[in-house]
């Protein structure tokens, strides 16, 4: 996410909330696509506040709200600068194509496809692994993520050890390493160990996003 800069707790506390957010609804009784919507157009919308315009009405009420603004109106104080607070985009022409992608993300029938509670823990299982390498509250450059796109995908595809590559830097391999490789192997879930045992899955249950 070049286009962001997030800096600080509170725009930290943000991001989280986006990548929280559509699991932490699905697991609630009841929710519907609206409200499920709501909670991650909060991330957008916070994000985008200025101090003359406050867009805070979809953030957590509340004086234990992670949103500054509205946990400082709860209890009748003035809010802080968003300056001070640390919360913006770096540029205003990006916004536009920001939300589009909030929009496209949030559409009702996406909505009630994750809502189903079929989640996608493979996919969360390879981007955990991708964010690890590569922090996505902090600005960096394309080539860093693509390198740590590669680096995650080939650990998780085919294992640490037969992805290793540093002999290509002349680093020489030894048994210690090839002991850590093994037990970085043995330890993680990824194709290369999954079997399947039993068909679990539905007959009638076709690919969709958010449904796998």
């Amino acid at each position: 996410m070049n286009m962001l800069m997030f800096v600080g707790m509170e725009a930290a506390g943000a991001l989280e909330l986006w990548g929280r957010s559509e699991q932490h609804e699905m697991r609630k009784v009841g929710t519907t696509p609206k409200e499920m919507r709501d909670e991650i157009m909060a991330t957008f919308y916070h994000c985008t506040s200025t101090d003359d315009k406050p867009q805070h009405s979809v953030c957590a009420k509340g004086s234990d709200s992670w949103c500054f603004y509205n946990r400082a109106v709860a209890p009748g104080v003035q809010p802080q600068s968003r300056k001070k607070m640390r919360v913006y985009f770096r540029l205003d022409s990006e916004l536009d194509l920001v939300k589009t992608v909030y929009d496209r993300l949030t559409t009702d029938d996406l909505m009630s496809r994750c809502l189903q509670g079929l989640t996608q823990n493979r996919n969360e299982h390879l981007h955990s692994r991708i964010w690890k390498m590569c922090h996505k509250h902090r600005s960096v450059y394309k080539r860093s993520v693509d390198l740590a796109t590669a680096t995650a995908t080939c650990n998780y595809n085919v294992g640490y050890l037969e992805s290793n590559f540093t002999h290509l830097f002349g680093i020489q391999y030894t048994h210690a390493m090839d002991k850590y490789l093994k037990h970085k192997d043995s330890s993680m879930d990824a194709p290369i160990k999954r079997k399947m045992t039993k068909a679990r899955v539905c007959k009638e249950l076709k690919y969709a996003a958010g449904a796998f």
